[in-house]
C-alpha cells in the first residue's frame, strides 16, 4: 500500500474539519519522549491502538485526533488511509475461512477429550492440579470449547448475539446437571440504563434528547453473568468475588471475543479438570461481557459485516452527530472519578476526540452503573479487557508520579500472566491517561493525590490484547482468545485464596532424619491458612511429620515450612524416596505433587574429575 508522509500545513485544516468520522493508521517515525507526553497533553490515546515497531510508533487514529497533530506539527506517515474499509474487507475476506477453522478447532477439542478419557481407565489420579503452579516449557493448548463460535459481524459478536450466548450459557448449565451459571442480570442495582438511540423524543439522565440516523433502540441494560459452584444456592458475597469485564470500548473485538471463550472454557471443563473445577467452586466470578452496549450496537449499524470504529458510548450531543459518524459520545474508560481531568494526563476536553472524558466525573450512565455495580460488592481482583497493544500496564495510569502501593503485586501478577504469551508489562510501558476504570477500582476513598476512588482497593488491571488491529482477520480471534485464557486464570487466582508451593529441599537426602522443607508463598487477595500434608509412597519412609498449620501470612509473603522425615533403617543408597506433598486453603487442597528424592545417590563423575583428566582450566 501506497505511503504517504505529511508535514500539513494549517491551510488544510478548515477543510480537513468536514472529514471527522474517519479514522487511519498512521505511524510517526523515532518518536522523541518529548513528542510523545505531547500526544498524551492532548488526549491523544497512546494506550489502546498504538503499537511501537522497531523505531516507529503505529497509531489508529481518528481525523479529529489527526488534526490535533498537524496543529502541533508532528510529521507522521499514513499507513492505511481507512481503517473501516480495511478492517472491513479483511473481515468479509476473512470470515468463510476463519468458520472452518473453527470446525477443525472443535474437531481438535473432540479429539483431546476422547484420549483424556481413555487414558484414565481403571487408574484413578494422585495430583491435583492447579494453573498456578503450571511450570511445562510450553503453554498449554486451551482447547477450543464446542460452544464457541464465531459472530456474524466480522467473527464479533452482535449485542443481541451476545445477549444469546449468555442464554445458552445458562441452558448448558442447567441442562448438564452443573449448576454453575445464573441468568443474565441487570448490572444497576436500580434498574439504570444506558442513552440508547431512542426514535422518539425522551428524558433520560437529566438530558432530553432523540436518536440520529435510521436504527433506532430504547436505552439499554447491562447485563452480568455470575458463574460460580451451586450458583442458584448460593448467596452473592460468599466467596472471594473476582470482575472480567470487555467493551468498555465498543470496537475492541478481542477484548469481548476472548472474555467470552474464558467464559465457555470455564463451563465446558467444570466436569473433567479439577483446577477449573476448585477454582469455579470456591469463587464468584462475574461478568460483564459488554460495558458499553451502544456503542456496540452502533458499530452494528455503522458496518454489519465488521469494522465500525466507534469507540465511545452514545451521549447525546457530543461528538459526531450524522448518521455515519463513528465519533459520538465520551470515552468511559476516561470517565472515571480518579484523577478525572488531569491537565495534560491522556484524556480531552473535545468532544469529537476519541479521548473524550465527557462534561464531568462520572457523567455517564454506563460510567455510573459500574461503580454501583462494584460498590455494591466485595471484589477482590478486576480486569478490565482491552485491545490491541498486547500489553499489560499497571495502575496508576492518571498520575504516574503517584503510587498505588501495589506495584509488588501488580508485578507479580503480571509476570505470572505474561509467562507465556509475551505480552509487555510495567508501570510506565504507557503515558498517562486519567479517569480510568482500574485506577478508580485501586484508588482509596480519600487518597493523598487529590483523587477519590472506590476505596475498596481492588487489585485491577487492563490486559491489551491482539496485536493485529481493533478488527483482527476473524481466522486472528481463537489464537488472540488462547493467550488471554492465562491472564484471566491468573487474575483469579491472584483474587482468591490462593498461594503457591516451592520444593525447596535437594533432591539428594544423606541421612535416615532430616527436614523436607517447602515454601508458602502467598498470592491471593482473600486471607486464608495455609496447610501442607505429606504423605509417604515409597515403604523406605518410616513417617513424614507435617508442619503446623500457617497462619496471618499477609499478601505475597513468602514463608519456609519443614516436615521431619524419617527413613527406613534398611534403605540402600540410590534408593527412591517418593512422597505426596499437598497445599491446602480454607476451602480444601488446592494443589498437590508427588514428590521424588534419592538417598545418597552415586556421584557417577564430579565435575572438577571432569575437567582435569581433560586438561581444561577455567578462565
Amino acid at each position: 500500500m501506497r505511503k504517504i508522509t505529511y508535514l500539513v500545513p494549517m491551510l488544510f485544516l478548515a477543510f480537513q474539519i468536514f472529514a471527522q468520522n474517519n479514522h487511519s493508521r498512521i505511524s510517526i517515525n523515532n518518536p522523541s519522549q518529548s513528542t510523545i507526553d505531547l500526544l498524551a497533553q492532548q488526549g491523544i490515546d497512546l494506550r489502546c491502538g498504538a503499537t511501537h515497531h522497531h523505531d516507529e510508533m503505529h497509531i489508529d487514529i481518528s481525523d479529529a485526533d489527526r488534526m490535533v497533530l498537524e496543529q502541533l506539527g508532528i510529521s507522521y506517515t499514513t499507513e492505511i488511509t481507512d481503517l473501516k474499509s480495511f478492517y472491513n474487507q479483511r473481515a468479509v475476506s476473512g470470515l468463510p475461512m476463519a468458520n472452518l477453522k473453527t470446525k477443525a478447532e472443535h474437531a481438535k477439542t473432540i479429539a483431546l477429550r476422547n484420549a483424556e478419557l481413555a487414558k484414565r481407565g481403571s487408574v484413578s489420579a494422585t495430583t491435583i492440579e492447579n494453573y498456578l503452579q503450571y511450570a511445562e516449557l510450553d503453554e498449554k493448548d486451551w482447547s477450543t470449547p464446542l460452544n464457541f463460535e464465531l459472530g456474524s459481524m466480522g467473527g464479533c459478536y452482535t449485542i443481541s448475539e451476545v445477549l444469546a450466548e449468555l442464554d445458552q450459557m445458562r441452558t448448558y448449565s442447567v441442562s448438564n446437571g452443573l449448576n454453575i451459571v445464573s441468568v443474565k442480570q441487570d448490572a444497576s442495582p436500580t434498574n439504570q440504563t444506558t442513552w440508547g438511540n431512542p426514535s422518539s423524543t425522551i428524558t433520560n439522565n437529566g438530558l432530553t434528547y432523540s436518536g440520529q440516523g435510521n436504527t433506532f433502540w430504547d436505552p439499554q441494560t447491562i447485563y452480568y453473568v455470575r458463574i460460580t459452584g451451586n450458583e442458584s444456592s448460593t448467596t452473592e458475597g460468599t466467596r472471594p468475588q473476582l470482575l472480567f469485564t470487555s467493551m468498555i470500548h465498543s470496537r475492541e473485538v478481542n477484548a469481548l471475543m476472548g472474555n467470552l471463550y474464558f467464559m465457555w472454557y470455564l463451563i465446558e471443563n467444570y466436569s473433567t479438570d479439577s483446577a477449573i473445577k476448585h477454582l469455579v467452586d470456591n469463587n464468584e466470578l462475574y461478568f460483564v461481557p459488554v460495558v458499553n452496549p451502544d456503542g456496540l450496537r452502533w458499530n452494528e449499524h455503522l458496518s454489519s459485516s465488521g469494522g465500525g470504529m466507534q469507540r465511545k458510548n452514545l451521549r447525546p450531543g457530543a461528538g459526531g452527530t450524522s448518521n455515519s459518524s463513528s465519533n459520538r459520545g465520551v470515552d468511559l474508560n476516561r470517565n472515571f472519578d480518579y484523577f478525572w481531568g488531569t491537565a495534560g494526563s491522556g484524556s480531552s476536553g473535545t468532544t469529537t476526540s476519541d479521548s473524550y472524558r465527557g462534561p464531568s466525573a462520572a457523567s455517564e450512565p454506563e460510567t455510573q452503573i459500574m461503580v454501583d455495580f462494584i460498590t455494591n460488592r466485595n471484589f477482590k481482583m478486576g480486569i478490565w479487557n482491552h485491545s490491541f497493544a498486547n500489553s499489560i500496564p499497571h495502575p496508576y495510569g492518571g498520575n504516574p508520579s503517584f503510587v498505588s502501593g501495589r506495584e509488588d503485586e501488580m508485578h507479580r501478577m503480571h509476570e505470572a500472566m505474561t509467562k507465556y504469551n509475551r505480552y509487555v508489562s510495567g508501570a510506565t510501558i504507557f503515558s498517562a491517561a486519567n479517569g480510568i476504570a482500574d485506577d478508580w477500582m485501586v484508588g482509596g476513598s480519600t487518597d493523598a493525590n487529590g483523587s477519590n476512588g472506590s476505596g475498596q482497593n481492588i487489585l485491577a488491571t487492563t490486559p491489551e490484547h491482539g496485536g493485529t488491529g481493533f478488527w483482527p482477520s476473524p481466522s486472528d480471534i481463537i489464537p488472540i482468545a488462547k493467550r488471554s485464557v492465562r491472564i484471566s486464570l491468573m487474575g483469579a487466582y491472584y483474587g482468591g485464596k490462593y498461594a503457591k508451593l516451592h520444593d525447596l529441599t535437594q533432591s539428594d537426602i544423606s541421612s535416615l532424619t532430616s527436614n523436607l522443607d517447602f515454601g508458602i508463598e502467598r498470592v491471593g487477595q482473600t486471607s486464608s491458612d495455609f496447610t501442607l500434608n505429606f504423605t509417604p509412597i515409597s515403604s523406605n519412609i518410616t513417617s513424614i511429620v507435617s508442619p503446623a498449620t500457617e497462619t496471618g501470612m499477609s499478601v505475597l509473603e513468602q514463608r519456609t515450612v519443614s516436615a521431619s522425615l524419617t527413613l527406613d533403617a534398611g534403605i540402600q543408597p540410590n534408593e527412591k524416596i517418593e512422597f505426596t506433598v499437598s497445599l491446602s486453603n480454607d476451602d480444601g487442597v488446592i494443589y498437590e505433587a508427588t514428590v521424588e528424592k534419592y538417598y545418597q545417590p552415586t556421584r557417577v563423575l564430579q565435575l572438577q574429575d571432569y575437567l582435569l583428566k581433560r586438561n581444561i582450566h577455567l578462565l
